[in-house]
C-alpha cells in the first residue's frame, strides 16, 4: 500500500503546488492561510489537473479562490471537508466547488464566522444538498448557508446535522416544529442539532419537548443546544 502522507501548516502557493504535484497520494491536508485578506490573481490559482487522492481535508483561512480552487482540484476524492472563514465566500463558486464532491464526501463542515464590518449573501444549499450520495454529517452555520429547507432536503445517507444559529434560531426551531405534522414517514436523519442563544428560543420552550418527542417517534433525536460559540480551533477538527 502507497504511503498516506499528512501534511499540516501554512503553505505558500509554491508549497500548496508542489504538494499537489507529488506523486504520494495525500491523506489528510491541514493547513492555514495567513489572516491577512489579499485576493489572489487567477494566475496563481492554476492549480496540477490531475492531483494525488486526498480524502480529508481541514482549512482554516481569508483566502477564498484559493481553498475553493483546491475543493475542485481535489473535490472527486474528498471524504472529509472542514472549512472555517472570517470573510465572505462567494455562493455560486462556493456551490460550484462543493459539487465535485458529491459522489465521494462522507462529512462537512461549513463554518463563517464574520465580523460587522462584511456582509455574506447566503448560499442556498438546499438545491445542492440532495446530490449528495453518500454523506453521513454536515454541520453549517446560519451566517453562510439559507436553512429555509434544509432539514428536510437531507439525503438518505446523511444521518447528522448540527445548525450553528447566531441570530435567527427562534425561526429556524419554530419552522421545524411547524413541519412536524406534515411528516409522515420515518426520517433518515438520526440526529438534529441547533446551536443557539438561549434567549433566541424562551418563547419555544413550552413546545420544544413535545417537538422532541414527535421527531424521536419519526427516528430523529433533536436538541437545543445553548452553546452557539463554535472556536477555530474546535471546528477546525471537529471531523
Amino acid at each position: 500500500m502507497p504511503h498516506l502522507q499528512t501534511w499540516r501548516g501554512e503553505p505558500t502557493l509554491e508549497t500548496l503546488h508542489a504538494l499537489l504535484e507529488s506523486t504520494r497520494p495525500l491523506h489528510r491536508l491541514k493547513i492555514t492561510f495567513r489572516d491577512e485578506y489579499e485576493p489572489m490573481a487567477p494566475p496563481l490559482l492554476s492549480l496540477p489537473s490531475s492531483p494525488p487522492p486526498l480524502f480529508a481535508l481541514y482549512v482554516k483561512t481569508e483566502q477564498p479562490d484559493v481553498v475553493l480552487a483546491l475543493v475542485r482540484a481535489v473535490g472527486a476524492t474528498l471524504q472529509h471537508l472542514s472549512i472555517y472563514f472570517e470573510h465572505p465566500l462567494p455562493p455560486e463558486t462556493t456551490l460550484s466547488s462543493l459539487r465535485t464532491t458529491t459522489s465521494s464526501l462522507r462529512r462537512l463542515s461549513l463554518h463563517l464566522n464574520l465580523s460587522s464590518q462584511w456582509a455574506q449573501d447566503r448560499i442556498v444549499f438546499k438545491e445542492l444538498l440532495p446530490e449528495f450520495t453518500v454523506l453521513e454529517k454536515l454541520v453549517f452555520s446560519t451566517d453562510l448557508v439559507a436553512t429555509a429547507d434544509v432539514v428536510w432536503k437531507a439525503p438518505p445517507s446523511l444521518r447528522w446535522m448540527e445548525i450553528v444559529a447566531y441570530d435567527e434560531a427562534g425561526t429556524i426551531v419554530k419552522d421545524i416544529i411547524d413541519y412536524i405534522p406534515f411528516i409522515t414517514t420515518p426520517l433518515h436523519l438520526r440526529q438534529l442539532i441547533i446551536r443557539c442563544e438561549e434567549p433566541d428560543v424562551e418563547e419555544l420552550v413550552d413546545v420544544l419537548p413535545g417537538a422532541i418527542a414527535a421527531l424521536r417517534s419519526k427516528g430523529t433525536a433533536f436538541l437545543v443546544s445553548f452553546d452557539s460559540e463554535t472556536p477555530a480551533h474546535e471546528f477546525f477538527g471537529s471531523l
